[in-house]
């Protein structure tokens, strides 16, 4: 389920001003497994990939919600992310939320 699907397209746009986006270059480390995470990411436009070590685990594309586990528990990254092609993913620090 999406993250944000029980806000309306008013409360979304507040969280906007929140947000920066930030461009990847395919094959580019988003974060890394085992670091500390304080922000979340959306996908903007095209795929993720979700890492376990070296093994790819899974792919998010367009309106998925990344790095929300961390953010929310406090607990350490449990995965590295990568892009896969040219991306950009609005970036919601902890303090912003």
């Amino acid at each position: 389920a999406d993250l944000f699907s029980p806000l309306g397209e008013e409360e979304r746009a507040a969280l906007l001003p929140f947000a920066s986006l930030t461009g990847y270059r395919s094959e580019e480390v988003i974060v890394c497994e085992g670091e500390r995470g304080d922000s979340l990411f959306v996908v903007v436009e095209g795929n993720v990939g979700v890492f376990k070590g070296e093994k790819r685990v899974a792919g998010v594309g367009k309106g998925g919600v990344l790095g929300e586990i961390a953010l929310f528990t406090g607990d350490l990254r449990n995965a590295t992310l990568k892009a896969e092609g040219e991306r950009q993913a609005p970036e919601n620090p902890q303090g912003g939320l």
